[in-house]
């Protein structure tokens, strides 16, 4: 682990929101885009939640699953941006060792899984926080082999914002309007204002989906797909801290 000086999120949010931009088309962007691709065998998938260069976190984790890839936080640096992903063996839903954990429907603060996840998923986490400022957790679909998914909390993220919030978006879109990857942002779990779990960001991707449309792609020139992040997606997150801005005064 490295970056013991952590760059706060929150700070660098707070001073894009609070720094007097009023109108949504004058607000710069936070979060970029959304990146998959998958392995010529169709073994490996990878999944990433890019933010855009004017977010220059040093945040930096990584947290390998057995023999089958790993979640991360890649900083950023002058020539990338600061990233939240996963690269993956599609094989992690057949490990017998996840079999006897108790799977969940909650997000690390626990609130609820978004609603396209139809079904628990286990929940996988180290012992101990990976850094004293945030903590990475997997997240595998080992009832319907589909899913998989990265999560990011903030220990900063607390009580003073506000709670019980989730914002989600959804990407690469089948033909039924079924997402193949779904971004979440989720508030802290506060209960008689004692702060019971942080918050933070998810992303989860559904493999078969994610398969699927690189399959019908046949034209892409590029081997990694991807999708921007509507702005919608950003005004939310925008109002989300500008409520904290308000309920701090």
């Amino acid at each position: 682990m490295q970056g013991s000086k952590t760059v706060l999120l929150f700070f660098i949010l707070s001073s894009l929101v609070f720094s007097g931009c009023r109108e949504n088309r004058n607000r710069p962007r936070l979060i970029e885009q959304v990146l998959f691709n998958v392995s010529p065998n169709l073994e490996f998938i990878s999944l990433s939640l890019q933010f855009t260069q004017s977010i220059r976190s040093n945040l930096q984790g990584d947290f390998p699953i057995k023999n089958y890839g790993n979640l991360f936080v890649s900083p950023w640096t002058s020539t990338s941006p600061f990233e939240l992903g996963f690269r993956l063996n599609t094989e992690i839903f057949n490990e017998q060792d996840y079999i006897n954990i108790d799977p969940t429907n909650v997000l690390p603060n626990g609130m609820n899984l978004p609603d396209p996840i139809d079904r628990a998923l286990i929940q996988l986490s180290g012992t101990t926080p990976i850094h004293p400022q945030f903590d990475l957790f997997g997240y595998v679909d080992v009832l319907g082999k589909e899913w998989m998914g990265a999560a990011l909390i903030f220990g900063f993220i607390d009580q003073s914002f506000p709670s019980s919030v989730v914002i989600h978006q959804y990407f690469f879109l089948d033909t039924y309007g079924n997402p193949g990857a779904i971004a979440s942002v989720f508030g802290p779990t506060v209960e008689n204002g004692v702060l019971k779990r942080p918050g933070g960001i998810a992303l989860f991707g559904n493999a078969s989906r994610l398969i699927q449309t690189k399959s019908r792609a046949l034209t892409a020139a590029e081997d990694v797909m991807r999708e921007r992040v509507s702005q919608e997606f950003n005004n939310n997150i925008y109002r989300y801290y500008q409520e904290r801005n308000s309920q701090s005064r």
